[in-house]
C-alpha cells in the first residue's frame, strides 16, 4: 500500500514539475511609430542564442500576439526583438500575394525582371535583394526604418519571457 501511494505521489510531483515553467507563455503589445499605431507589421521575437522565433501580426490599433510552434505564446528566455512592414507590390494585388496557382499580373513580372539585375538568368541580382521605391523597379518597400527590421541591428530592447504585461515597442522614424 505505501508503495502505491508513494508511486503516486512521486507521479504527481513529476506532472506538476513538467507542467510549470516549460510551457509556452502569452506574449502580447503594442507596436507604435512616433506614438502612432502601426497596423499590418510583422513582429518576430528571436531567441538570444538564435535556438527559436515567435511572430505575430498586428492590427489596426498596433496590437499583436505571438505564436510559436503553431502554439500560442513563445517559450520563456530573453528575446531581440525586430519589427517590420512591407508595402504591397507594384502590379500585384492583395488578393494574389501569396495565394498558390493564382493568376500573377503581369506587370508584376516585369518590375520582378527589372528588379532580378544583371545577376544572369535565374541568377541573383549583383547587388542584393531588390529594396527601395516601386518607381525604381524594385519588388518592396519597407514602410519602417530599416534598422528595427533585423534582430541584430534593431534598438528595440531586449523582451523576457514570460513578460509582466504587454510589451510596448516604440519605434521612431529617425532612430
Amino acid at each position: 500500500m505505501f508503495r502505491i501511494s508513494f508511486c503516486a505521489l512521486a507521479f504527481s510531483v513529476c506532472l506538476l514539475a513538467l507542467g510549470c515553467g516549460a510551457g509556452h507563455s502569452k506574449v502580447t503589445g503594442t507596436v507604435t511609430l512616433d506614438g502612432q499605431p502601426v497596423a499590418s507589421a510583422t513582429v518576430v521575437f528571436t531567441a538570444d542564442d538564435g535556438s527559436r522565433i515567435a511572430s505575430g501580426f498586428t492590427d489596426a490599433s498596433g496590437n499583436f500576439s505571438l505564436t510559436s510552434d503553431n502554439k500560442e505564446g513563445t517559450l520563456p528566455g530573453k528575446y531581440k526583438v525586430s519589427v517590420s512592414k512591407t508595402a504591397i507590390i507594384e502590379g500585384q494585388s492583395p488578393a494574389t500575394m501569396g495565394d498558390v496557382g493564382a493568376k500573377v499580373d503581369p506587370n508584376y513580372l516585369k518590375l520582378a525582371m527589372k528588379a532580378k539585375g544583371t545577376g544572369g538568368p535565374g541568377g541573383p541580382p549583383k547587388s542584393g535583394p531588390p529594396t527601395g521605391s516601386s518607381t525604381t523597379g524594385s519588388m518592396s518597400k519597407q514602410e519602417l526604418p530599416k534598422i528595427y527590421s533585423m534582430p541584430d541591428s534593431s534598438p528595440l530592447p531586449m523582451v523576457e519571457v514570460p513578460t509582466s504585461g504587454p510589451v510596448k515597442l516604440e519605434l521612431k522614424s529617425k532612430p
